[in-house]
């Protein structure tokens, strides 16, 4: 299963949404910091990839995550839509030498 970035941002919403729920926060934009509200902290995020790796069938690839600039939902996205860009352009790149 390919998981797409939609799929793996309506993982994370749903995985966010009793956290935005409890802080009164009705919707957020892909480049709301996400840690700055209080939605995603250490054990949250872990609670985040275990759920998108088991339903996405995606691996978290934190490189190029930047902590330190904030933890937005389009970095979050990012970090397992980057591994999976890559294996679909390999695998264009493979099919294409046949």
């Amino acid at each position: 299963m390919r998981a797409t970035r939609d799929l793996i941002g309506q993982i994370v919403m749903r995985a966010l949404t009793p956290r935005l729920s409890e802080a009164g926060i009705s919707s957020i934009e892909a480049d709301t910091n996400l840690a700055k509200l209080g939605l995603v902290d250490s054990a949250a995020l872990l609670d985040i990839i275990v759920q998108v790796e088991s339903e996405a069938g995606v691996e978290f690839n934190p490189v190029g995550l930047d902590l330190e600039e904030g933890l937005t939902m389009h970095a979050l996205v990012s970090a397992f839509v980057a591994d999976t860009d890559a294996t679909v352009a390999l695998a264009s790149v493979a099919n294409s030498r046949r």
